[in-house]
């Protein structure tokens, strides 16, 4: 049995990016949290984000957080947040709560409750699957063990991809390893 895990940006190469634009998308080193039914599902991966979505236009050294809540909708705050000014000016910040708080701890307000945060394999996406080959029936083959994808293709490469609906992260991990050929995978904000 093939295990795939799929962590870092630094995995994602040239050929993701020409997939990228051919999708009108964009792959982003996303951080995604929610609650619910009391627990906390997170994460931070790799992300194909539609040029629709707030975040897409989030590039070089700002970063953007956006929150929804259930009387506030959907609200973005965006910012410098990386580069030698900004760092600068949290590492000075931290310094300076460490030496007013120099025999205490600095307070956050958290309660004394953990949060249970569940596995990664519990948490649902959809995804973006790159495989070796284009024959037609391996390709039927890899759409029949991810219902609801669609096919995608870059002229000139011996590839294709598919775009599954969204499943259970330990479900998609299952079905992609009963297949072959398997280049890489990375989780989506694709409708």
């Amino acid at each position: 049995m093939k295990i795939f895990i799929q962590r870092g940006i630094t995995k994602i190469d040239t050929t993701d990016f020409e997939y990228a634009k051919h999708l009108n998308t964009s792959i982003k080193l996303f951080g995604d949290a929610k609650f619910e039914n009391d627990k906390l599902y997170a994460f931070v991966a790799p992300v194909m984000v539609e040029s629709s979505h707030p975040l897409f236009m989030v590039n070089d050294v700002y970063n953007g957080i956006m929150v929804e809540g259930n009387m506030l909708g959907k609200s973005m705050l965006y910012g410098s947040g990386a580069g030698k000014l900004p760092t600068a000016s949290a590492v000075v910040a931290d310094i300076v709560a460490i030496a007013k708080n120099k025999h205490g701890n600095v307070p956050f307000g958290w309660g004394e409750n953990k949060q249970e945060v569940v596995d990664m394999q519990e948490t649902s996406h959809r995804y973006f699957v790159r495989f070796m080959g284009r024959d037609s029936e391996f390709i039927e083959k890899c759409k029949s063990e991810f219902k609801d994808s669609r096919e995608v293709y870059l002229d000139g490469k011996d590839e294709f991809a598919l775009i599954t609906g969204v499943l259970k992260e330990k479900d998609f991990l299952s079905a992609l390893n009963n297949l072959s050929g398997v280049i890489k995978y990375i989780r989506t904000k694709i409708v």
